[in-house]
């Protein structure tokens, strides 16, 4: 049967398979040279009938997953908040930071006690979330350690801190 269903295609059924084949193969201005795509033809007859199935795969490389680059947290600006100790009275801190990248500078003014004030610098680093100060009294050698982290809007940083000298507490400062 098979036979009998070719051999009753012909000339013309031959010719109508070559042109469908040498269409695909030499159409598309060019571009389907290109390592990049496969075209595959498949011809079968069936009942007598001829069918032609074209099937073009782009071979693209598959994207890698790659995540965005976190954003750095903006930590840059005014903070204030208090300092509550582990025992004493509770003081208040200010802090004017500037930043670039993950290295944070700037300037502290703290009321230990309520009634005295301290002035010095500030140098930290911030690590997602996470951000280090290391506050300097100026004039005196003695530096604070905040420890704490940033909330994602970078509008709040709370932690611990602790003195040089044995004092340590809470801290809730707000931008």
């Amino acid at each position: 049967m098979r036979k009998q269903a070719m051999s009753g295609l012909g000339y013309a059924g031959l010719m109508m398979i070559l042109a469908s084949l040498s269409c695909l193969m030499g159409c598309g201005g060019g571009d389907d040279d290109s390592p990049a795509t496969t075209t595959t033809v498949v011809t079968n007859v069936v009942n007598g009938v001829i069918q032609t199935n074209v099937v073009v795969v782009t071979n693209a490389p598959a994207a890698d997953p790659v995540a965005p680059a976190a954003a750095v947290l903006d930590v840059s600006g005014e903070w204030n908040g208090p300092l509550i100790p582990e025992a004493g009275e509770s003081g208040h801190l200010e802090l004017d930071l500037d930043q670039n990248g993950n290295a944070v500078i700037g300037q502290f003014f703290m009321t230990p006690d309520g009634i005295h004030g301290q002035v010095g610098t500030v140098n930290g680093v911030l690590n997602g979330a996470h951000l280090v100060l290391t506050l300097t009294v100026n004039g005196v050698p003695t530096q604070m350690t905040l420890d704490g982290q940033v909330n994602a809007a970078a509008t709040a940083y709370t932690g611990t801190w602790d003195f040089t000298g044995g004092d340590s507490g809470t801290f809730a400062l707000q931008k």
